[in-house]
């Protein structure tokens, strides 16, 4: 074997018992990622509507807070921000997972429809991390999915 190839495996056996050129493990951050849903964003909607949707979601592994956590549909308002009107939402309690959820349209459509419903149709979806005082901050969220009317 040629003195510079036996130099070269030498160097590398090596590098790897040291543990260089060793790929890091990302650190997971808050995500969550839409698997499924209907109707797809861009179908029309109406009322009667039905959104059922499968979600992943993943908490980082420095994500701590005594009052959980939460997956949740919320709804473009007309008013700037978003709102949605229960049950909303999904607990979860492990740190990684997949959910199910089904939201009827028929709740925000009617209490909200004229004044606070922004149109078209616009939802995402938050993972939320919850507060002591009832509330939740948003962690993670999904693009905008605008339906059409």
């Amino acid at each position: 074997m040629p003195l510079l190839t036996r130099f070269s495996a030498c160097l590398f056996l090596m590098l790897m018992l040291l543990g260089c050129g060793k790929e890091e493990e990302a650190t997971p951050t808050n995500s969550i990622t839409l698997v499924t849903m209907t109707p797809a964003a861009g179908a029309k909607v109406s009322r009667s509507s039905t959104i059922s949707a499968t979600v992943n979601y993943t908490l980082a592994a420095d994500e701590a807070s005594e009052f959980g956590y939460r997956v949740s549909i919320q709804f473009e308002s007309a008013f700037n921000g978003t709102f949605a009107l229960n049950p909303s939402h999904v607990t979860v309690t492990d740190r990684k997972g997949t959910i199910q959820m089904n939201y009827p349209l028929a709740g925000v459509w009617d209490l909200y429809n004229s004044r606070e419903l922004q149109h078209p149709v616009t939802c995402y979806f938050y993972l939320d991390r919850m507060t002591d005082d009832g509330r939740s901050t948003v962690i993670a969220k999904t693009q905008a999915l605008t339906f059409t009317e």
